[in-house]
């Protein structure tokens, strides 16, 4: 902090002032309470493996087994698109510890049984792992302003609800502005009305002629598993904020989400994205800088 009420933000981008700060880093809260001089507090990696089977032909709703002292325990749930999800295990491990472990996926797998005695448990698609953030000694968020250094908010060890407490918390934080005495202006050109983009796999048959007559690019299929066209990647390049990335591609319209995990599309996910952003397709990550899938050419241009 470099005055009253001023924060100093210091980016790649560059320098960043403000006069309000909200903590909402996660799993980096406690780095950033202590470097704005705040609350001192010690974040836990509490890590959880998940995984993802294929599509389900009948519908799963989220079935829950009685919760333990420190987990949900092992959960068998559906998503919208028709995976079936089992999550999550919680162990204590080092800090940014996203492997995953056989241990860990058998007990998923074998806890989903007792909740589905017929579930096909061999058909997984993936596994991954990540950490939930906790606060060394509590089971609770953290969300208020900091009692220490004014103008700061936490928003800390909100653990694996976040996504689902999202909007709550958000408004719970907007709350707290305004107790604080925070002068909150809602933008002139704020939209509250947002279009969900088209999803040809899940689009009627009659918005699927329509869309392919506007633009041949959405009867081109790229991703076979999960029905997504070219014209579809475009767009989610294109879109603000767009995809830079095969992971970004990914988690916006599911190219490389299906049964083969972009083992058929993406080496046309990458060249698209390279004609979109105008680079080689060696620039192209598959999600951080340094990520990269083509090194070069494997034989000279003949």
């Amino acid at each position: 902090m470099t005055g009253p009420l001023v924060f100093t933000l210091v980016t790649p981008a560059g320098d960043v002032r403000c006069r309000y700060l909200i903590n909402a880093a996660g799993n980096g809260a406690a780095d950033i309470s202590h470097m704005a001089g705040a609350e001192e507090f010690q974040m836990v990696w509490r890590q959880g493996n998940i995984v993802v089977l294929d599509k389900e032909p009948r519908a799963l709703m989220p079935l829950y087994p009685v919760p333990t002292p420190v987990s949900k325990g092992v959960i068998v749930t559906g998503t919208v698109h028709g995976n079936t999800v089992i999550t999550a295990t919680a162990a204590v491990r080092e800090p940014g510890d996203t492997q995953t472990y056989a241990s860990d996926v058998d007990a998923l797998l074998s806890g989903a049984r007792k909740l589905v005695p017929d579930l096909d448990t061999r058909r997984v698609v993936r596994a991954f792992a990540g950490g939930r953030p906790v606060i060394k000694g509590t089971n609770d968020f953290f969300i208020g302003q900091s009692a220490v250094v004014p103008g700061l908010f936490q928003a800390a060890g909100i653990q694996s609800p976040g996504v689902a407490s999202a909007p709550a918390i958000a408004e719970r934080m907007e709350q707290v502005l305004r107790e604080a005495g925070v002068a909150l202006r809602e933008r002139a050109d704020w939209d509250p009305i947002r279009r969900a983009p088209d999803d040809f796999d899940r689009a009627p048959l009659a918005r699927k002629e329509e869309l392919i007559e506007s633009d041949p690019a959405w009867g081109q299929i790229v991703c076979r598993c999960e029905t997504v066209p070219e014209a579809e990647i475009v767009a989610a390049i294109r879109r603000r904020p767009g995809a830079v990335s095969v992971e970004g591609v990914k988690r916006r319209c599911r190219a490389g989400m299906g049964r083969c995990q972009s083992g058929f599309c993406q080496s046309r996910v990458v060249r698209i994205l390279a004609r979109e952003l105008g680079c080689d397709p060696s620039e192209v990550p598959l999600e951080d800088d340094g990520s990269w899938l083509v090194e070069g050419p494997l034989k000279g241009v003949r």
